[in-house]
């Protein structure tokens, strides 16, 4: 994949906030202008701007879309693709205005684009990558919760039965059948990457081009946090009025209420910090505790979402 200069990734955990940040995102790169008016219907309803377009769900051109869709084997999946991200190839993806904003759950040294990564891991080019990542994180326990209802409640119910062995032990293991498998493996991973782009950084005196944004943070202080957005994406000075368009735009009832496209019907269910606190027993979550202890007690990234993980009321 090639890279432009001002290419966005945005790479989130699954259920942590993927098509909330896209679309912070999206509104501060191309929706409002500075005056907080929105610029176009055409941006509106652009590729990116109903919801985030996997790249790696898409076909690649409209030659391969078309030959998808009469193929009987091929069609349900091609017909769902474009019923959820919109009539799309990768080809259109590619074409977007720029900032161009990837997003997807993909992660690391081993599945990001080689040219955005650069000198790091086992790409060593002598030189530094090229655009932007934007990392998003969420506290495990409400990423699980999320993941038990998405689509329907899961037919292995939370501790498992005939269909299956519950969605707490696949969570918990490290063979987890889950997409993009282990959550916990999917930060150290990240942890690792953030380092390298540090030092990478660092070594060719250039600006940070890795920016870590948790889903808790951004619930607790939204417009706060659009500012640091909005400083790392290196846009002019974000003025009041984007700031207080993007942020009514971005709340979770706007966005329920059709903000962010067809997304929002399959993906977006409550929204809150802490609704893990509703299911399993204490005895459960002890197990989850040891688990993700074993797991991430000492990676930096995972840190802040230990808070998060201490029992107490859903916000």
């Amino acid at each position: 994949m090639t890279m432009k200069p001002n290419d966005v990734i945005l790479s989130s955990l699954v259920k942590a906030g993927t098509t909330w940040v896209h679309k912070i995102l999206y509104s501060l790169l191309h929706t409002f202008d500075d005056d907080g008016t929105k610029r176009s219907v055409e941006v509106a309803v652009g590729i990116g701007g109903q919801g985030q377009v996997y790249p790696s769900a898409l076909p690649i051109d409209r030659d391969e879309m078309n030959a998808c869709l009469a193929d009987p084997h091929d069609t349900t999946a091609t017909k769902f693709v474009k019923e959820v991200f919109g009539d799309y190839t990768l080809e259109d993806l590619m074409n977007q205005p720029e900032p161009r904003l990837i997003s997807t759950h993909w992660f690391g040294t081993k599945f990001l684009p080689k040219e955005f990564l650069g000198d790091v891991g086992e790409n060593e080019s002598g030189g530094c990558g090229t655009g932007r990542l934007v990392i998003v994180l969420r506290n495990l326990k409400d990423v699980l919760v999320s993941l038990h209802f998405f689509n329907g409640e899961a037919k292995d119910g939370w501790l498992g039965n005939e269909h299956g062995p519950g969605s707490l032990n696949r969570f918990l293991s490290e063979d987890t059948p889950n997409s993009l498998g282990s959550s916990f493996g999917w930060i150290k991973e990240q942890d690792k990457l953030v380092t390298l782009l540090q030092e990478q950084a660092a070594k060719h005196l250039q600006k940070e081009r890795v920016l870590v944004v948790y889903y808790e943070a951004l619930k607790a202080d939204l417009p706060g946090e659009l500012g640091r957005i909005n400083d790392f994406l290196d846009l002019p000075t974000l003025t009041d009025a984007k700031r207080k368009a993007v942020t009514e735009d971005c709340t979770f009832s706007a966005m329920k209420s059709g903000t962010a496209g067809n997304m929002t019907k399959r993906i977006m269910r409550k929204g809150a910090i802490g609704d893990w606190n509703n299911y399993l027993t204490p005895e459960d979550w002890s197990l989850f505790d040891k688990v993700y202890d074993q797991q991430l007690s000492n990676v930096d990234l995972a840190r802040p979402l230990s808070f998060y993980q201490e029992s107490r009321s859903s916000i």
